[in-house]
């Protein structure tokens, strides 16, 4: 479903708004509550919809760097997140369901179609920095587009990587591995998947090797002595992509 639709935003003929956020201090200390929209149109499936997530926030040090992290204070310790969906035949509204897991997926499935186009067809190691909510569906996506054999798995606590290789194991084929080096994961590695929620960068030039595909969740993620070293950068949105262009 992801792969028309980006086409046609491509070709101009789907409208992507990017996403707004209004910050204001929130119940906890050095917390904030956001409000976050995103709304786009793709008429050659008859809808527009609108993505809106309402969310308590704080920016913790863990493991030495800083990240962002979403606190579920919504009743039985949930998040909130909606996605609404309108006719553009009527006006009405189709539907209304949770944004979680859907925009983990599309998340996901975007980096892998850039793998898809972009990457060594016969690309069969990856690397994953993360074990959180957007490395599940990376990891599924990729192995989907590209013969990935063997996953390298990293993040900072020992516990997490290891869940989370005992858990997706049972969901690929691919052989999982936790590492306890960053370095280790990307050493050779053909496809780099990165999917944290640090707010400060942490992979730099010297990871990278020749032939190497890279994809990011959030632009914070990459050094920018890794950024100019790429041949080629790919985005999503050229919008959103002026926001953190360097020269």
């Amino acid at each position: 479903a992801l792969e028309p639709a980006l086409r046609d935003l491509g070709n101009g003929q789907a409208v992507n708004m990017p996403r707004q956020d209004l910050l204001v201090p929130g119940p906890l200390e050095k917390s904030y509550h956001g409000l976050k929209t995103s709304c786009a149109a793709l008429p050659n499936a008859g809808v527009t919809t609108m993505r809106l997530t309402s969310d308590v926030i704080t920016w913790p040090i863990i493991g030495g760097r800083q990240r962002r992290v979403k606190v579920p204070l919504a009743m039985g310790n949930k998040y909130v997140g909606l996605v609404f969906v309108f006719s553009m035949a009527s006006g009405e509204l189709l539907a209304i369901f949770p944004d979680g897991y859907m925009q983990a997926i599309r998340v996901g499935v975007t980096n892998a179609l850039s793998a898809k186009y972009l990457a060594r067809k016969e690309s069969s190691l990856m690397a994953l920095y993360g074990s959180g909510w957007q490395a599940g569906p990376a990891l599924l996506a990729m192995c989907q587009v590209l013969p990935i054999e063997e996953v390298r798995v990293y993040s900072p606590t020992r516990v997490n990587r290891e869940r989370f290789v005992e858990k997706m194991s049972k969901k690929t084929q691919a052989r999982l591995r936790a590492v306890s080096a960053p370095e280790e994961a990307a050493k050779g590695a053909d496809i780099v998947a990165l999917t944290t929620n640090a707010l400060d960068p942490f992979f730099p030039s010297s990871w990278i090797s020749n032939g190497m595909h890279i994809t990011t969740v959030r632009p914070s993620e990459m050094m920018l002595d890794a950024l100019m070293r790429c041949d080629l950068i790919a985005v999503s949105t050229r919008e959103a992509a002026k926001l953190f262009t360097v020269p």
